[in-house]
């Protein structure tokens, strides 16, 4: 795996598909509060099924809140949070201090949420920093440091397909976020020496074959999740 360990393309591919699954879920968590408050309070069950996580609530007012922070929900967005910052703390000689700073300052909002009146306020905290964190690794210019950034990226991108996939989004949207995707996998094989056109998507691949693809680049950097 080139001049990364092993180890550390894991943490870095698994800290952008955690980062960018809090990012998502917290998005649509926010519409499926509004849709709930509205009246429809099944609407989570077929959310559950889409995500294909366990549906083990007891009622709208019980996923609105374990969903959310529950540290003992390994599907909650806090939980997920949790994993993105185990991630960013082994790799901490590897990405600068204001790029784990966001993470940090996410986990201290989301830790908050349990105490706070209104939760839901504090998401979009959670998504500004986010993309803040996004930023930041960005702007990020040393030399050395742009194959484990890369790999950042192709963990959010196999995890906003993968999401979009389930959850449904605008075609166009999901064209180009998979032409994203394969540019940066082209990207990172060729760094890695993996075979560059293995996993390339097709936007008219069926839904077994996206996740099949999907899966075969995780398993490239695979960890106990």
């Amino acid at each position: 795996m080139g001049t990364i360990t092993i180890e550390k393309a894991n943490a870095l591919f698994w800290l952008g598909r955690y980062i960018e699954r809090v990012y998502t879920t917290t998005s649509y968590y926010a519409q499926l509060f509004d849709i709930m408050l509205d009246g429809d309070k099944e609407i989570y069950h077929d959310y559950c099924k889409k995500l294909d996580i366990e549906d083990y609530y007891f009622n709208d007012a019980h996923f609105m809140m374990n969903y959310l922070h529950d540290v003992n929900n390994p599907d909650s967005i806090y939980s997920n949070l949790l994993r993105a910052y185990d991630n960013a703390i082994v790799l901490r000689d590897e990405i600068t201090t204001p790029v784990l700073s966001y993470i940090q300052m996410n986990m201290n909002t989301s830790e908050s949420m349990e105490s706070s009146e209104a939760p839901i306020l504090l998401l979009q905290n959670v998504q500004d920093y986010i993309l803040s964190f996004w930023g930041a690794l960005e702007d990020d210019s040393r030399n050395n440091y742009q194959l484990s950034k890369n790999i950042i990226k192709l963990g959010k991108y196999v995890e906003r397909i993968d999401l979009y996939y389930r959850l449904g989004c605008d075609e166009a949207l999901f064209n180009a976020t998979v032409m994203t995707l394969n540019d940066i996998y082209t990207i990172v094989s060729k760094e890695m020496n993996l075979t560059s056109t293995q996993y390339i998507i097709e936007t008219q691949d069926s839904k077994l074959d996206i996740f099949n693809k999907l899966g075969s680049i995780s398993n490239l950097f695979e960890v106990v999740r």
